[in-house]
């Protein structure tokens, strides 16, 4: 799935929400935005995959995939293996 996402610079806190919201909307109270863009998480063969890239045209800031990357796995799973054991 794919959603946008900004990173505050103040605390590296990770806000992901629905691409259909604008960037500068969401960022507005927060205040200085150190990254935004857009990402794609998924779980493929039991592997936790998060690809960030683009860039926020209302905030005119890009992403940084590689930073970002590793700030959303943390949001997400609180420092997760890659690896995840999915059972149904």
């Amino acid at each position: 799935m794919i959603t946008k996402y900004i990173i505050i610079e103040r605390n590296h806190s990770v806000i992901v929400f629905e691409k259909s919201l604008l960037h500068s909307e969401v960022a507005k109270p927060f205040g200085t935005i150190k990254s935004a863009g857009f990402c794609n998480v998924s779980i493929k063969n039991n592997t936790l995959e998060i690809k960030c890239f683009g860039a926020s045209s209302t905030l005119k800031i890009d992403s940084n995939p590689t930073v970002d990357e590793a700030l959303i796995r943390d949001f997400l799973f609180i420092k997760a293996p890659k690896e995840v054991l999915i059972t149904i």
